[in-house]
């Protein structure tokens, strides 16, 4: 039962069930132990840290009923660690670790390197060291890649994803989501187009959802119906489904493309699956398809639509909003 409340992330029901057991006189062994850490390493981030001394508690249970820990446990606790980027808890496990000469392997600097987010010196200095000590893996690299790119360091972010590549490791959906988000941000859309290319051919890749969105946009951001076209077909090839944001995307670059029909045809099946899903974004979308349309037909039922749907418009739509009529007004006189 303690297992089944560990994979779920109820710490609370594991560690009284834990409570139970004792005091029915069974002895805890190491596997005991290693569900409990999970439950704390699986517990929802809102909790704000507090489950972080649970996995103390723990490893004084470990000692008091004499089972040495692993680096599986050790692993566990330095997760939980880094799901609250506490890398000041997480450097005294490593210590703690190096007391119990249990040795880090990828996945405990996966973790220090997901808890070093606000310190980009403590992120290098663990990057540093993984490489020197083990070889980093897929996840590793993605971690790395992920921290420094919400840690405002673009360029660096670019320079590890050709080093990863250069070592001839495949990135997948997780370095490629990534590495767009960067390159859009750099407003380097041509390399952005490479990497949509590479997503496109590469089998390794493994697109999803997420990730089928950002090529969606980039597509669009490079004026392209050809390379949109050839996004739309790998998510019917491989059976991705779409989500709000597909839909969004799609509508949004249909009007930037000049496609008004089709982003038109695509705003009238999202309404009709999915009613309660229609955003600011959905129409604001559709409003960039009525400026290339000029079409004031387009924009009255855009707002109809609006009011029906209750969606208040943004700053954004009102701009866009704003030129569209602008343009009308000039072109009729």
């Amino acid at each position: 039962m303690i297992a089944v409340m560990a994979k779920n992330g109820f710490v609370n029901k594991a560690f009284k069930l834990y409570q139970s057991m004792k005091k029915a006189g069974v002895k805890p062994g190491a596997g005991t132990f290693m569900w409990l850490l999970m439950a704390c390493a699986r517990a929802p981030a809102d909790t704000g840290g507090a489950y972080i001394p649970r996995c103390y508690y723990v490893l004084d249970e470990m000692t008091k009923f004499h089972v040495s820990p692993t680096i599986q446990h050790f692993n566990f606790i330095l997760q939980t660690c880094s799901n609250f980027r506490d890398i000041a808890r997480a450097e005294d496990v490593l210590t703690i670790m190096q007391q119990h000469k249990v040795t880090p392997d990828v996945n405990s600097y996966t973790s220090l390197l997901k808890a070093s987010s606000a310190s980009v010196s403590k992120l290098l200095h663990f990057w540093g060291r993984l490489k020197a000590e083990v070889a980093p893996d897929i996840r590793a690299y993605n971690t790395f890649l992920s921290t420094l790119k919400d840690s405002s360091n673009p360029m660096l972010c670019l320079r590890v994803y050709k080093e990863m590549k250069d070592t001839g490791m495949q990135p997948d959906k997780h370095t490629m989501s990534i590495i767009l988000d960067v390159l859009v941000k750099e407003g380097q859309i041509q390399e952005a187009a490479s990497v949509l290319d590479e997503c496109i051919r590469s089998a390794s890749v493994g697109i999803d959802t997420q990730l089928a969105n950002k090529l969606i946009s980039v597509a669009s951001r490079l004026n392209s119906m050809d390379k949109l076209v050839k996004v739309l077909e790998l998510m019917k090839l491989k059976s991705i489904p779409y989500d709000d944001a597909t839909y969004e995307a799609l509508i949004a670059a249909y009007g930037r493309l000049g496609a008004v029909d089709l982003s038109f045809r695509t705003y009238r099946v999202f309404k009709a699956e999915r009613p309660k899903s229609l955003s600011i974004r959905t129409f604001t979308g559709l409003l960039l398809a009525c400026r290339q349309s000029s079409r004031l037909d387009l924009l009255k039922a855009i707002e109809e639509d609006m009011r029906l749907s209750r969606v208040e418009p943004d700053g954004i739509f009102l701009k866009i909003r704003g030129e569209l009529l602008h343009r009308l007004s000039e072109s009729s006189q």
